[in-house]
């Protein structure tokens, strides 16, 4: 986008510019963020697994929920450290943009009211995405005692639940049956990438980034299916890595 567009837009009309940079910047950084994790989670997760070194941290004496707690502690504070560097790095070159265009800061004092309150809205969806991300990477690495497990099958997962709507939108063009469209509103891709969009006010008519459940679903829809798969892969990291044994 040049330059020139961006002035006029922000002189013209102010909380387009600011509500467009908003999604496009965030939306672009969820999606960044989410990849860096999967790669994270799995590599910290797996690791031990793949080296083999695991056993020796057992033998030790360190419990397996104990040594599983550690490192997703890691993996969130990094996460969270991630984000806010990401987010600086966002307002700083907010400010040079406008410096260059204008000379001043002065169109920061027409950010519309409530633009601080949506922002810190979306940023909670793009926390709610990354702790579901690290939690499903956590239970397919432990499922797969793998770091390179972890990795291609966390990589997959989104990918597959995005393709997997699409093959709903097929099954509704076969059959005509919304039940097709109704399906998609209970996976996990497309209910994140919804989120920000049900979650902040309508009428700012913010567009979500990504495919979207191909049936209508609310803010409040979306927690909830992201907070039932989180609970699930909890589950399952949670009790594989307590009743398993470590053989090889």
């Amino acid at each position: 986008i040049s330059s020139t567009y961006l002035k006029t837009s922000l002189i013209s009309t102010p909380a387009h510019y600011y509500y467009n940079q908003l999604t496009t910047s965030l939306g672009i950084l969820r999606a960044f963020i989410g990849f860096f994790l999967i790669i994270l989670t799995a590599t910290i997760i797996g690791r031990e697994y793949q080296l083999g070194t695991i056993r020796i941290l057992l033998a030790r004496g360190v419990g397996r929920i104990q040594l599983l707690l550690a490192k997703l502690t890691a993996v969130v504070t990094i996460a969270i450290v991630v984000l806010i560097v990401c987010l600086v790095i966002h307002a700083l070159g907010q400010m040079l943009l406008q410096l260059v265009m204008f000379g001043n800061l002065d169109k920061f004092n027409q950010i519309p009211t409530g633009f601080a309150q949506n922002t810190w809205s979306y940023i909670v969806t793009i926390l709610v995405s990354m702790g579901a991300t690290i939690l499903m990477t956590t239970a397919i690495t432990v499922l797969g005692r793998s770091m390179s497990f972890g990795l291609s099958a966390g990589l997959a997962f989104f990918p597959a639940d995005n393709i997997g709507a699409l093959l709903m939108a097929l099954g509704y063009r076969i059959t005509h049956s919304t039940a097709w469209l109704n399906i998609t509103k209970y996976f996990l891709g497309p209910n994140l990438n919804a989120m920000a969009a049900n979650i902040l006010p309508a009428n700012l008519n913010l567009e979500s980034l990504g495919e979207s459940p191909l049936a209508p679903v609310t803010g409040t829809h979306t927690l909830w299916v992201a907070a039932v798969y989180s609970v699930i892969f909890a589950v399952v990291a949670v009790v594989l890595t307590w009743k398993r044994d470590v053989k090889e």
